[in-house]
């Protein structure tokens, strides 16, 4: 279920002695005024009318050391609920830890429960030599800095949301499903939406899929992203030739900034 939540879209183990010296010296600096820890934001997903899952992604109060590092540690969980949970049972975990000065990911954790199908995987990150370790797949080249599908949300809140341009074309690479995933979004203005929490401004945009030298529209999906310095994600909407899916914040909690909403007249 979590696969789908990539446009808008994790026990920690030792790590191998080469990654736990790198100089913080050497790292880049971002400066964050979007999130801060205890940040918590639970999501609802419907199909039709129908309520289909939830999903709920929280950075951790605390910080943690990872490889040397000062890390935040994000957790997204995704489940099932309802009828369709006994169709089709799912309990998805996914965890980051955040370089807090780089805001960039030093692990990941990927833990999927989907019907019976299992899959676990922990990679690690070395972005000063441009490596990666996977648990399953070893040792790869990475570019530096590259984002795993956790840790480009918050990342995008701190550095790509804030100065856009109608028609502007976003482009990140992330490590998703044990290789490189490319995530792109094209920017279409600001509008007003409306969900059980209320009224709100909102950045609006659309996922593109790259085909050749070609974007291309990914399933209809529209990200609606808070117009205010949290950037959050409000809804995010796809038209699937057998009805509508849609994913709204229904819960927030620690929010650094105040939402962006609307006023009744």
């Amino acid at each position: 279920m979590l696969n789908k939540l990539s446009v808008i879209l994790i026990s920690c183990y030792l790590f191998q002695p080469e990654l736990l010296a790198q100089d913080s010296l050497q790292y880049r600096s971002i400066d964050n005024y979007a999130f801060t820890p205890g940040e918590k934001l639970k999501y609802s997903a419907y199909y039709g009318f129908i309520t289909a899952g939830e999903a709920v992604l929280e950075l951790k109060t605390d910080p943690v050391i990872v490889s040397g590092r000062s890390c935040h540690h994000a957790v997204l969980t995704g489940r099932t609920v309802g009828m369709l949970d006994w169709v089709y049972h799912v309990r998805d975990t996914y965890e980051s830890y955040i370089d807090i000065e780089a805001v960039a990911p030093i692990k990941s954790i990927r833990q999927i429960k989907e019907g019976k199908y299992r899959y676990y995987n922990e990679v690690v990150y070395d972005h000063l030599n441009g490596k990666i370790q996977s648990q399953r797949s070893g040792e790869k080249s990475i570019p530096k800095y590259i984002q795993d599908i956790i840790s480009v949300f918050y990342y995008a809140r701190c550095e790509l949301f804030n100065n856009l341009n109608y028609g502007d074309t976003i482009s990140l690479q992330t490590y998703f499903t044990d290789e490189i995933f490319p995530v792109y979004a094209k920017y279409l203005g600001k509008t007003t939406i409306k969900t059980g929490l209320g009224k709100f401004r909102c950045l609006k945009l659309m996922p593109l899929v790259q085909q050749g030298r070609v974007f291309e529209a990914q399933n209809g999906v529209i990200a609606y992203i808070s117009d205010d310095p949290n950037y959050i994600p409000i809804r995010i909407e796809s038209e699937l030739w057998l009805g509508s899916f849609k994913f709204d914040l229904v819960e927030y909690s620690g929010l650094k900034n105040s939402l962006a909403f609307v006023k009744d007249d």
